[in-house]
């Protein structure tokens, strides 16, 4: 039967089938911690997906978890963040798996999907056997069927699988075009509710994806088109749903969105969470869709810390780069917001924009002034992320400041923050510099992460072995060749992403 053990806490949400007799094992997999993997509705898709078809044992696979070690015939993994490419092979390693698919002769496949995959699924073709890009709730049913009726035999699944949209198949085909946008209705949410993730027993529903706005560093403007809304009875059948389902305990209820108050029925939704006395939780909102109505229906769902993203203080560098929300914007969320009740604002930010200089210093400190002013008596904290050029976005093709370039953004933030007496949390630059080196990484880096996880040696000499520069993340890339991402989706839109990029350095 499908494996349904509880880990601690846990409350299922939906009633599994059981596998017929002799069901090939699947592992669910997610590349981090169950902590931030049962965080994440790609991960919540992929093991009810796996679990809902009747045709696999189940168990689920977290990094440096002892679960999930029975002899797999499938491991599927849900990949969310680049550096988790580390952590991929590194379970791979645990379960006695192969890492280099062109060793694997017989024995488990292995397959991705996630935004990773759909933004440059190149540095996992030395890993994977089959990749989903794009929308998966279009390719995992049918990558599925074929993984249940062929098993492992490669020849088999490639017959079955070559010419379906959005399925890759390093060393056999391996272009296509990305699954296509799938019905709202189809949204995710979670089904399994644990005290021990990042939203501790709260149901996570994807009221939306993509984003209505046109940031040039955006991947889910770029891979998410266009933006699409869950309906408001659909939402509300899944929150009757849970509720039901859940049992005593009280349920929160998570609105997961890149603009979650942009939804035409956003004051609807919270409302309906009210009537039925679950609480709220909101992902981050931007400010252009806060009106007088719908601060008032954050502030009467009692939420009292809120998320918005500037990106810069600087209203010109905001409009270079997509992002059409002036200053006065901000300030006008800010007092409807406080007005309502709210007392702590988290402001997003990024170090290392192209053409930043001391004029967007000056504007950013004037900007967290009057955003603190706008906001009094509340608590501002600055979380500033380096930028990192992200595939199949505008930025695709920019040069990545260096350390000591960033060194000095990161200065200059902490000096208006200190000014504006504001907090300032920021991300460490090694971190960002290893993200931009896989998210624009060809093959090689995937084999370097697998020399990397096997062990005894640095990940910087790890990629120096297999012929990358690390260094080459500070170079404008792209504008004179193809880039290894367009090998698979083509290159179609490039002239309207070159035309942003130069737009933004202006």
């Amino acid at each position: 039967m499908t494996d349904s053990r509880k880990y601690t806490g846990e409350r299922f949400l939906q009633n599994y089938p059981g596998p017929g007799a002799g069901a090939p094992l699947a592992l669910a997999a997610y590349p981090n911690s169950y902590k931030t993997g049962m965080s994440n509705l790609g991960f919540h898709f992929v093991y009810s997906s796996l679990a809902g078809s009747g045709r696999f044992r189940v168990e689920r696979k977290f990094l440096g978890d002892p679960r999930g070690k029975g002899s797999a015939d499938a491991v599927f993994f849900s990949v969310s963040y680049e550096e988790d490419l580390l952590n991929l092979v590194k379970i791979l390693i645990s379960l006695g798996i192969e890492p280099l698919r062109e060793r694997r002769t017989d024995g488990p496949l292995v397959i991705a999907g996630g935004p990773v995959v759909s933004s440059n699924p190149v540095p996992l073709f030395p890993i994977a056997d089959i990749l989903a890009a794009g929308e998966g709730e279009g390719a995992l049913p049918v990558i599925m069927e074929a993984v249940a009726a062929e098993g492992p035999d490669r020849s088999a699944l490639a017959e079955s699988l070559s010419e379906v949209e959005g399925v890759i198949l390093p060393g056999l085909s391996e272009s296509t075009a990305a699954a296509s946008p799938v019905d709202p209705e189809l949204f995710q949410h979670s089904v399994i509710l644990t005290p021990d993730t990042v939203f501790p027993d709260m149901l996570l529903v994807e009221i939306s994806r993509g984003c209505p706005g046109a940031c040039a560093f955006c991947m889910a403007t770029s891979i998410y088109r266009p933006f699409r809304t869950m309906p408001l009875e659909r939402f509300e059948t899944l929150i009757d749903s849970a509720i039901e389902r859940s049992g005593p305990d009280p349920v929160k209820v998570g609105l997961i969105s890149t603009a979650a108050a942009a939804h035409p029925e956003f004051t609807r939704m919270m409302e309906a969470i009210e009537a039925r006395g679950a609480k709220v939780g909101l992902s981050s909102l931007r400010a252009i869709d806060i009106d007088a109505e719908k601060a008032g229906a954050i502030g009467k769902a009692g939420i009292r810390s809120v998320s918005l993203a500037p990106e810069s203080g600087s209203e010109s560098m905001r409009l270079r780069l997509g992002k059409n929300a002036s200053d006065q914007t901000y300030l006008d969320a800010a007092r409807l917001l406080c007005r309502e009740g709210v007392t702590g604002f988290n402001l997003y930010m990024l170090a290392g924009m192209p053409g930043e200089d001391e004029r967007t210093s000056a504007a950013t400190e004037d900007f967290l002034s009057a955003f603190s002013e706008a906001a009094k008596g509340a608590r501002v904290t600055v979380n500033l992320n380096v930028l990192v050029p992200k595939p199949r976005t505008p930025l695709q093709f920019m040069a990545m400041p260096g350390r000591k370039e960033i060194g000095t953004s990161i200065d200059s933030m902490k000096t208006a923050c200190r000014a504006a007496g504001v907090g300032i949390s920021v991300k460490g630059q090694r971190s960002s510099m290893n993200q931009a080196r896989i998210a624009l990484g060809s093959e090689a880096v995937g084999r370097a992460a697998v020399r990397f996880a096997v062990g005894g040696t640095s990940w910087k000499r790890a990629l120096k072995d297999e012929g990358v520069d690390p260094d080459l993340i500070h170079a404008e890339r792209g504008v004179d060749e193809i880039l290894p991402w367009e090998k698979v989706f083509g290159s179609g839109r490039r002239d309207t992403l070159l035309r942003r990029y130069r737009a933004a350095l202006k």
